[in-house]
């Protein structure tokens, strides 16, 4: 039978544990407060071992409440037997309680996958679908990545468990090169503190702009830190402009540029560009990114960089930092955090997926949400009242960026 765990047992627990995630921990059930969640910490023991543990999400809404165990119980999904002795109790503990609804959405990879998404020799876990849909799980289909699920099926993955050089390696050449570059110029990384707190705000305002959402505000950050303690960790990108300045005029003056005229034309571009930039400091904060480790796991939560430094690809200099910082923390999987999970070019996220590829990722699969339905004309109910206010939100949004005089 399930019993209630203390929050150092169970993040204890799911820290190490191999189906663990940061969704799963009691700092992000804190993080999610705002949104009038209330956490409740579960394990099955046996021999006064536990065995699995879950965080179930609280949540009222009219004519009662639903329970959601975020990314799903951390259980051996593996062991079918172990796995269906927790889920039934599971599934008992939320009609207990009269929770209209339980959901869940396993972090569990349903197939191996090529970079294309074509799928390849290895795993294969379909029937883990299989038996969630037999205890009465309805399951969502393995359908797009953004198809309204509450989580993205899909995500990049990076190998951390080699050595770093050989990271790089798998790095696209072009990629290479540009941090190559960086090393010339005076383009580095290092961690943030609270003060850059306000660059993650602009960039994020910036790109806004561009890809139409809503942007968070420097309260929104420092709340989600506050959450994360220990486990979140801000880093920034500079530019030291001199630098830039001083070996850009070494290219030219050394004369190798004099048979391509129009190489030493985008040169003498290049060396405008920084004497302008220059009029804004010396060194400069051109990117800035929070990651989140857990256990030896670590995920790519927020990347932005100034739109004016577009060109000299400043994430991925945050990214090899924050890739060696994380080894140093003893990580092994870098989770890029989500895509579509289509690879082809008519996708309006594609650029998206050919960015976090290109540092030699893996594409990784899970096998997505499992809804029980314990009382279906108030879920039905539920489901109406979420499609309005997807719908009113929005043309808010729409409404206020006309307002803002935005497009």
């Amino acid at each position: 039978m399930l019993e209630l765990l203390d929050k150092q047992t169970y993040d204890a627990f799911v820290e190490k544990h191999p189906y663990g995630h940061y969704r799963k921990m009691s700092y992000w059930a804190k993080y999610l407060e705002p949104q009038k969640y209330q956490a409740v910490y579960l394990g099955l023991k046996e021999n006064g071992e536990l065995q699995g543990t879950a965080m179930v999400l609280r949540k009222n809404i009219l004519f009662g409440h639903y329970d959601y165990v975020l990314w799903g119980p951390c259980v051996d999904y593996t062991n079918q037997t172990s796995a269906e002795l927790f889920l039934k109790e599971l599934i008992a503990f939320s009609k207990g309680h009269k929770a209209v609804f339980l959901r869940i959405d396993p972090n569990v990879i349903r197939v191996s996958r090529n970079i294309d998404g074509s799928q390849k020799e290895g795993l294969d876990q379909e029937y883990i679908t299989d038996y969630l849909k037999e205890l009465g799980f309805a399951h969502r289909g393995y359908g797009y990545g953004y198809d309204g699920s509450w989580t993205n099926r899909f995500t990049l993955m990076q190998d951390l468990s080699i050595p770093m050089p050989q990271i790089i390696s798998q790095f696209a050449k072009s990629k290479q090169n540009v941090l190559k570059r960086h090393d010339q110029i005076g383009v580095s990384s290092k961690e943030g503190s609270r003060d850059d707190l306000d660059y993650l705000v602009d960039f994020g305002i910036q790109l806004s702009k561009i890809q139409k959402f809503e942007p968070h505000d420097r309260k929104y950050f420092e709340y989600l830190l506050d959450c994360l303690k220990e486990h979140g960790h801000l880093y920034i990108t500079e530019i030291e402009v001199p630098v830039m300045i001083a070996h850009i005029e070494e290219e030219i003056e050394s004369g190798k540029y004099k048979k391509d005229p129009e190489a030493l034309k985008a040169k003498e571009r290049d060396l405008a560009l920084a004497k302008n930039w220059q009029k804004l400091g010396d060194r400069l904060v051109i990117a800035a990114g929070i990651f989140i480790v857990n256990g030896d796991k670590s995920w790519n939560l927020f990347t932005y960089n100034h739109k004016d430094f577009n060109s000299l690809k400043p994430t991925d200099n945050l990214h090899r930092y924050a890739m060696s910082k994380m080894k140093e923390l003893g990580v092994k999987d870098y989770d890029f955090v989500g895509f579509s999970g289509r690879t082809d070019k008519d996708d309006r996220y594609y650029g998206l997926y050919e960015y976090k590829k290109s540092f030699g990722s893996e594409f990784i699969e899970y096998i997505g949400e499992f809804t029980m339905v314990f009382g279906k004309s108030r879920y039905q109910l539920f489901l109406f009242g979420e499609k309005l206010k997807k719908a009113i939100g929005w043309r808010w949004r729409k409404l206020k960026r006309r307002l803002r005089g935005e497009r």
